[in-house]
């Protein structure tokens, strides 16, 4: 039989075969399995081969022996393929030698400038986006030295962050695997910027305001995403962790941004609410107001400052 024991996230750390004879798991030395789990007794369960075949027998443990989906400890239990058990905070299962196991995965021999030219297409388009919504951005004569000397600063951070992921690479898995790392940055820079171009627009076609809290919302979504790709790069642990690691950084660092912005806000700052965006005019879909609308509800609101000043 194979004990495997299994993280949180079920995938397996470490196999051991046993058989014939008996097999002691706990924390002391003496033990054929040692855990290092401070919830485990020292001498916690045993493996035995009887008469009906494998048991797993409960050694007077603190804790106890659990069988997964069952809330109540057990004395002994038989083994049997694909049992789960928990002793302590530690995830066990056992399985018999003719498990099916899936085919063995085939290897791709990489092309030499296979991954150069991969990255080098998505360094392109990324590229691409991000000179065009500057250029999209500008009113007034372009001036295209000042226009590529914008995208500098960008570039730099760019850089430095693919490079810090790298380096995080190198250490914990001893692969920078840098183009990797460049590609997911440079997904992750071309879909915020055509992201918030669109909902610019979108914003823009239903007049609506508040561009600004979309755009977060999308770019925390959108960071979320890039960090998880990092990460599954950088640490080994279940996507479930990764992801909720990946979440709760990107909702901080945008959390941090709102609560900072929130003193310019309109509610709080007096300030109106409009759309500032301007789109060419015919990708608006909200309904147009005359000219004589428009001076009308000018004349309201002058009443009413007037009628504030007063009372001032």
């Amino acid at each position: 039989m194979i004990l495997e024991i299994l993280d949180r996230g079920s995938e397996v750390r470490a196999r051991h075969r046993f058989g014939p004879g008996p097999l002691t798991l706990g924390r002391a030395y003496d033990n054929d399995v040692i855990l290092d789990d401070a919830y485990v007794a020292p001498h916690h369960a045993r493996f035995e081969l009887t008469e009906s075949g494998w048991t797993a027998v409960d050694l007077g443990s603190g804790n106890g022996t659990y069988v997964a989906g069952q809330p109540d400890p057990v004395q002994r239990v038989q083994l049997k393929d694909d049992l789960q058990l928990r002793i302590g905070h530690t995830q066990l299962r056992v399985r018999a030698p003719d498990h099916p196991v899936a085919p063995e995965l085939i290897a791709r021999r990489p092309h030499p400038l296979r991954g150069m030219l991969a990255f080098g297409t998505v360094l392109a388009a990324a590229s691409a986006v991000l000179l065009l919504s500057t250029y999209a951005s500008v009113r007034r004569e372009i001036e295209w030295l000042a226009l590529l000397g914008s995208l500098l600063l960008p570039a730099m951070l760019l850089l430095g962050w693919i490079g810090g992921w790298a380096f995080a690479s190198r250490i914990f898995t001893g692969r920078s695997s840098i183009l990797r790392h460049a590609k997911i940055a440079l997904l992750g820079v071309a879909a915020a910027v055509v992201a918030n171009e669109l909902s610019g627009y979108v914003l823009f076609a239903l007049s609506l305001p508040g561009s600004d809290t979309v755009a977060s919302l999308l770019n925390a979504v959108i960071l979320a995403a890039i960090l998880y790709r990092h990460l599954q790069l950088v640490a080994r642990a279940a996507p479930r962790r990764l992801a909720m690691t990946a979440t709760v950084l990107s909702a901080c660092l945008f959390g941090g941004i709102w609560f900072a912005g929130l003193a310019s806000r309109p509610e709080y700052s007096g300030k109106l609410r409009y759309v500032y965006a301007l789109k060419a005019p015919y990708f608006r879909l909200a309904p147009a107001h005359s000219v004589e609308d428009f001076f009308s509800h000018a004349d309201d609101i002058r009443s009413e400052l007037d009628a504030l000043r007063r009372k001032d």
